[in-house]
C-alpha cells in the first residue's frame, strides 16, 4: 500500500506582516518561469531614445543604458554552440494570418508613439493630476486641491463653493491652493486669503490623537498670588489720650491681599513607561504694605500708642512712644516653594480620562515681618519695633491629578497635593528708642526659635492648549493653604520692659495663623 502525502507551503512572516511562501520546486514550475520571462522580454520593445543621456539607439530597438554591452556585442563575442541543432518540433503556424482589425493609429505621432504632454498642457478634463480643466482655470497646482473638478470641496471648482463663486475664490483657491484665478476676484482673494489661514493656524494640534499621554519636558509660568491678612487685629494709635482718644491706626490696616507676581519652572525626566521625576520651583512672590497717621506739623503731639495704653500707663505716656506727630506700620512677606516628586501616569480605557499619582518631598519658606515706629517732639524722640519671622517647612507629600481630553490637543485637569511638614521657626525682634538709658539712644535684639508640625494642601485646576508638536499653552487657578504659620506682630510686654526698664526683654510668645495663597498662573510647556 502506498501512502499519499500532501506537500505544504513553507511561509515566513516579514516585518510588515506579509508572508513569503515557498512553493514546492518542480520541473514544470521551472519551465513555466523560464518561458514567462522569455515571453515578457520578447514582447517589450522600446523606441530609440537618442535624446536621453547615457542611452544609445540599437538596431534591435532596445534602449541600452550607457556602459552596458548591447545584445549584438554579446552575440558577436559568443562562439558556436555545439549543442545547438534543428528543432524537430518547429514548423509553420497554421493559425497565423493578417489581423483584419489592425489599422493606422490616428493619435500616433512620429515614430508611432502617443504624443506626450506635460502637466497643464492637455490634462484630462476630469482633473487628472494637473491642468486647467481640474479647477476651471483657477490657477491651482493640482497637488493640494484634493478633489476632481466639480467635486464638493474641490479647489476652484464650479458651483457655489467653487471657482465660479466668491466662496470658491476665498475658500478653495486661497486656502487650499494659493491661486486666485483671473476673473476679477484676485484682489478680494489676496485681501482676505490670509484670514482663514491665520484662523486655521490657531486650531489645536491634534496629530497626536485622542490617546496622547499627558506629558511635558519643561514648563514655565508667570504666577500671580495674593494671601489673606495674617495676625491679630487691634488699635495701635489714638489721636488724644484716653479716655476719649480716637483710634487712627490699626493692625488691620496692613496685610496685603493684592496679587503679586512670581514665577514657576518645572522639569520632568522620564524614568520608564509612565514614570517620571519632576522638579518644580514656585514662588518669589513678595508683598509689602504700609499705613501711617501724621499730624499737620511736627510740633503737634497728640498721638498716643498702645504701649502706654494710650497715655494712661504711665500717665501721659512715654517720651518716645507717645506725644508724637507720626506713627507708622509696615508689613512685608515673601514666599518660596520647591519640590521633587516621582509621578506615575496612566490612561483610561477610552483615552479621554487620564490620571496620575505622585509621592515626593517638599520645602516651603514663608518670611514675614512687622515694623511699628513713632516720631515725636519735632523728631527728637523716636521708637521702633521690628518683628521678623522665617517659617521653614519641610516634609513628605502625596498627590495626584485627573485630566479630561476634551478634544485632541485640549486638556482640562485638576490636581491635588497634601503634605505633612515640620515647621522650624527663626525669630528676631529689633527694638530701638531715643531716650532710654538716662536719655541716651539705645537698641536691643532678641532672638528666639520654635519647632512645630503642621500640614499643607494644594489645589490646581488647569487648561492646556497644545498648538504644535512641541509647544502648549497652560493657564491655571492655584490655591495653597498652610496651617499654623508664625506671623510678625507687636508685643506690648516686650516693648514696655524695654522702654521702661532699659532691659532686654524675654522672648515674647509666637503668634500663629493659617496662611492661604491663591491666584492664577499663565505659561507654556515644551516637549522635545
Amino acid at each position: 500500500m502506498h501512502r499519499m502525502t500532501q506537500s505544504r507551503n513553507s511561509c515566513h512572516p516579514r516585518r510588515d506582516g506579509d508572508p513569503i511562501c515557498r512553493q514546492p520546486w518542480t520541473l514544470a514550475a521551472t519551465l513555466t518561469a523560464v518561458f514567462a520571462i522569455a515571453g515578457s522580454a520578447a514582447a517589450q520593445s522600446y523606441p530609440p531614445s537618442p535624446g536621453m543621456p547615457g542611452y544609445g539607439a540599437q538596431p534591435s530597438s532596445y534602449a541600452v543604458p550607457g556602459g552596458m554591452m548591447p545584445p549584438q556585442q554579446h552575440a558577436a563575442m559568443a562562439g558556436p554552440n555545439p549543442m545547438a541543432g534543428p528543432n524537430p518540433m518547429a514548423g509553420p503556424n497554421p493559425m497565423a494570418g493578417p489581423n483584419p482589425m489592425a489599422g493606422p493609429n490616428p493619435m500616433a505621432g512620429p515614430g508611432g508613439g502617443m504624443p506626450v504632454e506635460y502637466a497643464g498642457q492637455g490634462a484630462p478634463l476630469d482633473g487628472g493630476l494637473y491642468g486647467p480643466g481640474y479647477c476651471d482655470g483657477a490657477g491651482c497646482d493640482g497637488m493640494s486641491c484634493g478633489g476632481a473638478c466639480g467635486a464638493p470641496g474641490g479647489c476652484g471648482c464650479g458651483g457655489p463653493l467653487g471657482g465660479g463663486g466668491i466662496l470658491g475664490k476665498l475658500r478653495g483657491s486661497c486656502l487650499a491652493c494659493g491661486g486666485c484665478g483671473g476673473d476679477g476676484f484676485a484682489d478680494l482673494c489676496h485681501l482676505f486669503g490670509g484670514v482663514p489661514l491665520a484662523l486655521h493656524s490657531l486650531l489645536p494640534y491634534g496629530d497626536a490623537g485622542q490617546c496622547a499621554q499627558r506629558w511635558y519636558d519643561v514648563s514655565a509660568d508667570a504666577v500671580f498670588l495674593g494671601h489673606n491678612r495674617l495676625g491679630p487685629g487691634g488699635t495701635l494709635t489714638k489721636f488724644g489720650a484716653d479716655p476719649g482718644g480716637i483710634p487712627v491706626l490699626d493692625l488691620g490696616d496692613v496685610g496685603s491681599t493684592d496679587l503679586e507676581a512670581g514665577f514657576r519652572v518645572s522639569g520632568a525626566i522620564l524614568l520608564g513607561p509612565g514614570g517620571s521625576l519632576e522638579v518644580t520651583y514656585l514662588g518669589n512672590n513678595e508683598w509689602d504694605e504700609g499705613a501711617d497717621v501724621q499730624l499737620e506739623t511736627t510740633s503737634d503731639s497728640d498721638l498716643f500708642s498702645f504701649v502706654s495704653l494710650f497715655g494712661t500707663d504711665p500717665n501721659n505716656g512715654f517720651d518716645d512712644t507717645d506725644r508724637s506727630y507720626l506713627h507708622s506700620i509696615d508689613m512685608s512677606s515673601r514666599f518660596h516653594s520647591g519640590e521633587v516628586n516621582y509621578r506615575r501616569r496612566t490612561v483610561g480605557p477610552n483615552c479621554r480620562i487620564q490620571g496620575s499619582w505622585l509621592v515626593g518631598v517638599r520645602y516651603l519658606r514663608y518670611d514675614n515681618g512687622l515694623l511699628f515706629s513713632t516720631f515725636g517732639d519735632q523728631g527728637a524722640n523716636f521708637f521702633s519695633s521690628q518683628d521678623v519671622l522665617k517659617n521653614n517647612l519641610a516634609g513628605a507629600q502625596l498627590g495626584g491629578d485627573l485630566w479630561w481630553n476634551m478634544i485632541p490637543g485640549v486638556n482640562l485637569g485638576v490636581g491635588v497635593k497634601g503634605a505633612w511638614l515640620n515647621n522650624d521657626i527663626d525669630r528676631r525682634i529689633d527694638l530701638s528708642a531715643n531716650s532710654i538709658d538716662a536719655g541716651n539712644p539705645g537698641s536691643v535684639t532678641v532672638n528666639s526659635g520654635s519647632s512645630d508640625s503642621t500640614i499643607a494642601g494644594e489645589l490646581e485646576t488647569s487648561l492646556v492648549y497644545r498648538f504644535s508638536h512641541s509647544w502648549s499653552l497652560r493657564g491655571s487657578y492655584y490655591l495653597l493653604a498652610i496651617e499654623d504659620v508664625a506671623v510678625g506682630t507687636v508685643d506690648r510686654d516686650a516693648i514696655f520692659d524695654f522702654v521702661d526698664n532699659v532691659e532686654a526683654p524675654n522672648a515674647p510668645g509666637i503668634v500663629f495663623d493659617d496662611l492661604v495663597l491663591q491666584g492664577f498662573t499663565f505659561g507654556a510647556e515644551y516637549m522635545w
